[in-house]
Parts: structure tokens; sequence; C-alpha cells
């Protein structure tokens, strides 16, 4: 074994290009597709490691290993052979102390299944009520012919946190949570999935964080400066808060205007670079594995090992974008052979070899969204599924060639997609209405092979989730955004007319530090919900009938507020306490709007105007001449959106529209170089290192608490509602009280917010 200590440690071990052509040429034939000698199986990672032949990072105790390099020739492996090279050997045995690397999804099994590539309507099982969920159909037929015990229902407070989680991003708030439990209707749950989806900025701002990482869009990073990269940004923001269709969507990505071209024209890298990372094979790569499913980035450089694609299909798809024949090179080599454009599933249609580059591209996103292409809907719907429910119908979701767990639930929601439109916010209603989904959540699977479905698994939050969810708790949200993107008045409204009027003292000049209190009194019948939008220059408290409801000091931004939970019948006093910042007197202002619904649908609207008194005298009345023009766009944004239920719901900064932080990327936010589908789902070490002492955690903690520190309200209760939906345990107060005391200090209640924050029950979706 004293090969073991000639290992190379330069670079690590290239799994497909060097470990399976080894594993192929002198290995599988007696050990994958039902034979398996000596007890050992290569069909999958899993299967190997469950022959007990390799010691993972422990070459030298590997069996594996042992029979390569064994002198009596019964025993050395490969059987009937010459013995394997030293060259080989050696990356065998750097393999395993590696870690066993393995391309996901991969196996040398022969698959004798294919994917289709047409739509296919699949046959529902019969209904077991009146208008039981297509997917709750097809998993019933699954779940007794799997003799498979469906899980349970989950609790209205769970449902209403985990769908607001995957729909816009962002938990409910107590007041909402409790609003929701207090609704006896039969169909609140659709109508919650209803309305949330009908908030388009709050959409567009969660599905930003999807698709950024799908089409490698970000808004700082490789590529910018030079110009050797283009932002989409403006371009998917509008399309995600219009629900655009999806089939339009991929159509302009392919035939891009100048807003959305970033996306196939890839990365110009400086330098000199292989030739599959050239911007023409990026397309080929990244078209591939965003809209079809199929993993090109072998075939970029080879036949690929891992599936049929040869080096001619990723060429020919290279070509279209190239608008002339393409020479391929081989493992970095020139062939002297050139491809012209040819599309990646050459049945559905050829490209004119003559066209222009607009003209083939044009023809390619016409092929991408054709009629009988089932793929491209089949691809995004398995993507939506591992979204909401932990795990594709299809695993890798990059590997769409692999046979789905249900292929009538694969293929029932492709066709319904594509027959209704490209809608995809129907889709996800679709998937978010069903029992399926809205029931408790399983393990994860130990097995990757022959997966059986038992019910949604639980997710981690993403880092935009979980830093959006601190934010929202702890009140330390940034002052704006980073992202270039348009979130004025809603779509197709066009100028808005603000009402109300600007109090204070407007572009006047006032004192700096000045504090004055403005109220209103109102009196309301029973059951009256309402919303409410704020921004105050410099900064202001907010309360209603003695219960604060929101505070900022970022004249900038302007604040929405479920104020539902702090109303009650009869007399009530809106009070805000506000504050002219500053070293020299400079403008002042203060804008709120009201709405209020009561249970009969009557709208009463109140807005800042004269009626309201400033420390107990009549407010004066002002024009905004000037004052405040940039953010009338996003009061205006406000006013598009219902009244009730908009506690952040429609923050002005999200996690989404900000450049990554060292936070964000330890817990997973990708760099988006390249084109990322899924997200590692375990804890890291450096994630852990973050969230128990890096500074940019421990700063929310301590300006949270600060904030929390001296409670109008119950604070351990507030916190239980805001980060879990749920009221503490008797055993969770006592410790809590135990932890704050009578007299909380800001370090105290930094410490509980720890604690809650770092629970398993907050950090997943489940």
């Amino acid at each position: 074994m004293a090969l073991l200590s000639t290992m190379s440690a330069a670079g690590e071990v290239d799994f497909a290009h060097e470990v399976i052509p080894i594993l192929k040429e002198n290995c599988i034939k007696c050990h994958t597709n039902g034979k398996y000698k000596g007890g050992l199986s290569l069909d999958t990672r899993e299967a190997l490691l469950e022959s007990d032949t390799v010691e993972v990072g422990k070459a030298n105790e590997s069996f594996l290993i042992e029979v390569l390099t064994a002198e009596d020739e019964d025993e050395r492996m490969p059987h009937d052979a010459e013995p394997l090279p030293a060259g080989e050997i050696a990356i065998l045995t750097k393999w395993v102390n590696e870690g066993l690397a393995w391309e996901p999804g991969f196996t040398f099994r022969e698959k004798k299944w294919k994917a289709p590539l047409a739509h296919r309507k699949p046959e529902l099982p019969v209904a077991k009520r009146q208008g039981e969920n297509p997917i709750d159909r097809i998993a019933r037929g699954y779940f007794e012919k799997n003799k498979v015990q469906p899980p349970g229902a989950i609790s209205d407070a769970r449902f209403l946190r985990r769908v607001g989680l995957d729909l816009i991003g962002l938990l409910p708030t107590a007041d909402e949570t409790k609003a929701f439990l207090a609704v006896t209707s039969p169909n609140k749950r659709e109508e919650k999935i209803r309305e949330l989806l009908g908030k388009d900025l709050d959409y567009a701002d969660h599905w930003m964080t999807f698709w950024n990482d799908l089409l490698r869009n970000d808004y700082a990073g490789t590529g910018f400066i030079d110009g050797g990269r283009k932002q989409i940004t403006g371009w998917l923001y509008q399309s995600l808060s219009d629900n655009k269709p999806y089939d339009q969507f991929v159509r302009e990505l392919m035939n891009p205007n100048a807003e959305s071209e970033g996306f196939i024209k890839g990365i110009k890298w400086r330098g000199d670079v292989n030739a599959s990372q050239v911007p023409e094979i990026q397309f080929a790569q990244n078209v591939s594995q965003v809209f079809f499913g199929e993993n090109m980035k072998c075939a970029s450089c080879h036949d690929s090992f891992i599936d049929d694609w040869k080096l001619e299909d990723a060429y020919g798809m290279a070509a279209i974008i190239a608008g002339k024949p393409l020479e391929m090179y081989r493992c970095d080599k020139p062939t002297g052979k050139k491809m012209d454009a040819r599309f990646l599933f050459d049945e559905l249609g050829e490209i004119d070899k003559k066209a222009s580059k607009s003209g083939r591209l044009a023809r390619a996103a016409e092929l991408s969204t054709a009629e009988g292409n089932g793929r491209l809907a089949r691809t995004i719907v398995n993507r939506l599924w591992a979204r909401l429910m932990g795990r594709g119908l299809v695993e890798p979701v990059d590997i769409m060639g692999n046979r789905p767990w249900s292929e009538d639930m694969l293929d029932y929601l492709g066709w319904d997609l594509a027959h209704n439109g490209y809608d995809l916010k129907r889709t996800l209603a679709l998937m978010t209405n069903s029992l399926t989904y809205q029931s408790a959540t399983v393990a994860p699977p130990e097995k990757a092979a022959d997966f059986v479905f038992h019910g949604p698994i639980a997710k981690r939050m993403t880092a935009e989730q979980f830093i959006d969810a601190v934010w929202g708790i702890t009140g330390t949200e940034p002052g704006k955004i980073e992202a270039k993107v348009s979130r004025g008045a809603a779509k197709g409204k066009g100028n808005v007319t603000v009402p109300g009027e600007w109090i204070w003292s407007a572009t006047d000049g006032r004192p700096a530090g000045e504090e004055v209190v403005f109220a209103k009194k109102f009196k309301l019948p029973a059951k009256t919900t309402g919303g409410i939008i704020i921004t105050c220059d410099n900064e202001y408290v907010l309360t209603i009938n003695g219960k604060e409801i929101g505070r900022d000091s970022n004249w900038e931004t302007v604040e929405s507020y479920d104020v539902s939970g702090a109303l009650q019948a009869g007399a009530n006093t809106i009070r805000v306490e506000a504050k002219n910042l500053g070293n020299a007197p400079n403008a002042a202002a203060l804008y709120v709007h009201l709405k209020l619904v009561s249970a009969e649908g009557k709208v009463v609207v109140m807005t800042s105007d004269q009626d309201w008194l400033v420390n107990g005298k009549p407010a004066v009345e002002h024009q905004s001449n000037g004052w405040g023009q940039t953010v009338n766009g996003q009061i205006a944004e406000y006013l598009s959106e219902p009244a009730g239920g908009n506690t952040r719901m429609s923050r002005k900064v999200r996690a989404s529209l900000v450049n990554s932080t060292l936070l964000m990327r330890a817990l997973g936010r990708p760099n988006r170089e390249q084109v990322v589908t899924t997200r590692p789902a375990d804890l890291t070490t450096l994630q852990a290192l973050e969230l128990n002492n890096g500074a940019e955690f421990v700063g929310y903690l301590k300006r949270g608490a600060a904030r929390l520190s001296s409670p109008k309200g119950d604070m351990v209760n507030d916190l239980y509602f805001d980060a879990l939906s749920r009221l503490p345990s008797d055993l969770e107060r006592a410790v809590a009280g135990e932890m704050i005391g009578k007299f909380p200090t800001p370090e105290q209640v930094a410490d509980l917010l720890w604690s809650v924050l770092m629970l398993p029950e907050f950090q997943f979706i489940n």
C-alpha cells in the first residue's frame, strides 16, 4: 500500500471525468444492474456505502482499494484482467479520501424508462367528494397502491405560517394569526391563499430569490464592472409582479430585449477560459438546465458519462446564439469539426441554419414553448413542487430524465399549467390548496433510491426568509434596497393621487429635536378590520388604543401595518409620537392613511388632515410643496393593497432586494455566477459560527432588544406568536421569565431573542 503515500494533494478528483471512466471500464459489468459479485453494488453511492467496502475518508481502511492492489491474483480486482495502472488506483484512492464525491442523481444502472417529451393528461381517480383537489386524488391512489398511511392534517396556525413563508416569504404576525384563527369560514384557507397570491409586490419580493438563483442574476459581483455581465433585475421583478405567463417569460429570455438579455449572454470571463465556459456554451448549459432539467456540463466537454447527451448536442445549442457554426472542442482540444445550430429536442423542429442570430433565437424560443414540448412545463412544476413539498417529484431537479415517483402527478401538473395559460400563481394555488400540501411533515428519506412519498418534508428557511423574519421581529431592516426595481404604483394605474395631506410643517423649518404628539379619535361598530400606512420625518411611535403598532426612524421608507387586533367597538384613539431630528431647524412632516372595513363590508378611510390634533390643538394643514416626493410612489404602492393583513406584507426592504452579506452567504445564498437550482439543506460550521457570534446577527439582536426591552404588552407571548405562530408553553414561559426577570435589560432580551430564533421550530418551515 505504499501507493497511498504517493498521491497528489493538488486539486480534487473529478468524479465525472476521472472516476466514472475507470469504474465503467473495469467494474460495472460485475457490480451493477442486478449483478453484484461479492455483495458490491456500484449502482449508486448509497449502494456502494451499504456494501461496506468503503470507509469514506480512509482509503487505507477500504476493502475496495485493498483488492485493487492485492498481490494474490485470486484476490485482486478486476478478475481475469490486467491490474489497474497505478495512476488509476491513485485516482480512486484520492476519491475515497476526499469523501467519495458523486454526481447528484447519477447511477450506473441501465435506464429502462425514457422520459416523455409531449404532454400527457392522465386519467384522475374518481373523486371521493365534490371539488376534491386533483393532487389529492392522485396522491390518494398513490398511497393506496404503495400501502402508505397518509399524514394527518395540520392546524390553522401551522398552515398560516407555512403558506405565508412559501408564497410570499414572510411570517404572519401575532395579530394576523389570531385574526385567522378566529375566522370560522370553511373556505378560509383557500381565501388566505388567494389573498397572499394577490399581494403582487410581496410575491415578487419573495420569488426574486428563486429566480435570481436560477437565472444567475445578482446586483453586484463578477463581471458587472467591466461589462462582461448584465443584470436582468428590473425585467425579472416586473415579470414576477405582473405574473407574466411562464411561456412568455421563457420566450422573452430566449429571444430577449435589452432588459432581459443578461441571462443568455452569460458571463464573459477575463483572460483565457476552458472552451466549456465561453458565453456560447454557457447559453447551452444554462438554458438546458433551467428550462428543461438537463445537465449539459459534461456534454460541453465530451460525450456525457452520466446520460445520453453528446458533444454535438451541446455545441448545437451553443451555435444558436453564436449565429454561426462553432468548432467543437473535446476536453478543451479543438476537433476541427464544426456544429451548426440545432435545438436540444430536434423532434420538435429544426432551426434554419441560414437565419440570422436573432432569427435563430426567435426559433429557439418558439421551440422551447411549443405545444408539443411538455418538458418545459414539467420542469418548472417539479421545481415548484420541490420548493413547497421539500423534495421534487423528480430528483435531482436538474435530471428530468430520471423517473418521477408519480408519473401521473408530474404529467397532470405539467398539462394543467400549459392548459391554463402557464399561470404559475394558479399552479401554486392548486398545490397549496391540496390536503397533500396541508398535511403534517414527515422525516426525509434515509435512502434516495426507490423513494416512496409519505408526505411533505420540512424545509429549512432560505437565507432571505430567515433574514426577513429576523428583521420583522426585531425591527432592524435597513433603510433602502439595492436592487434596481420599480416599486411604485400598482401596475396599469399610472399616476396615483395620494389622498390626505402632509401635516406638521412640511418644508417649513422645525426645531431640531422637536417632539410632538398627533392624535385622532373615532368611533367604530364591532368586528372592524383595518390597515394603516405611515411615514414621518424623522421618526415616530404609532399606537392605537394604547397598544404599540409600530415605530420607525427612517423617513425615506413607508410602513404598512395591520391594526385589526388593536381596534375596538366604540371609541378609538390613534396616537403618533413624532420627533424631528438633526442639528438645526429642518423640514418635518407626517403622513397617515387608515382604511377600515366593517363586518358588513362598509369601507371608511381616514387620512392625515386638519382634523387631527397636535399636542391637543388642531393640526395645521400643509400641502406637500415638493416635500416627500421621493416616497409618494411608495405610498401609492401601499394604497393599492387591500386593507388589513398588511403587516410586514409590503415592507419596503426585503433581503431578496439587497446585496449579499456574510450572514446571508453563511446561510446559503450563492454568489450566482452559475445557475443554482437547490441550496444546501444541512447546517454548516460557518452558519453555526455566524448565528452564535457573528457581528451582523448579534447587531440585529442588540438593536431589537433595545426596542423590545420596554414593552407595553406581553413581550414573551408576542415574541412566540411572531416567531412561531403560537403561545409559549408553561415551561417555555417559566424559562423565559427566568431569563429576562421582572425588569428586563436589553442584554437579557437579546438572550431571549437568540434562544427563540435558534429553535428548529423557528428555522424550519414545517
